[in-house]
């Protein structure tokens, strides 16, 4: 019988994404499928979470990830709000981009670009 190393921990999407680490989503995971249902609950959690008084975090439920280093991981669990959450980023960077451009605050959107971009540069989601 093969020994199974298993790992969990509790991290917040910040650090998962934050760390240098690249995520693969495997050619067997079914294709995306989340619907406008799906979105609206993760938005109304979102949004839920910014009010004054809100909750600190949202549960993602379990991300189950499988590696054979300590850099790459293939997302056997969770790829779609993962790859929701990373779209969603990609939409408000594509959206601070713009106002830059229009001049519209460009300071103040051009700083939360840069930090979004950073922290999205190590969220590096393939498809194999």
């Amino acid at each position: 019988m093969a020994i199974t190393n298993f790992n969990t921990s509790n991290q917040t999407f910040r650090k998962l994404v934050g760390n240098g680490l690249v995520y693969r989503v495997p050619m067997f995971q079914r294709d995306y499928s989340w619907t406008e249902r799906e979105w609206e609950d993760l938005w109304q959690d979102i949004v839920a979470m910014l009010e004054p008084g809100g909750e600190e975090g949202h549960y993602m439920e379990y991300l189950v990830l499988q590696s054979n280093d300590e850099r790459n991981y293939d997302i056997i669990d969770g790829q779609q709000r993962i790859t929701t959450l990373s779209r969603l980023i990609l939409a408000i960077l594509s959206n601070l981009h713009r106002l830059v451009a229009l001049k519209i605050e460009p300071e103040d959107n051009n700083i939360k670009r840069k930090y979004l971009f950073l922290n999205r540069a190590a969220l590096r989601l393939q498809n194999g």
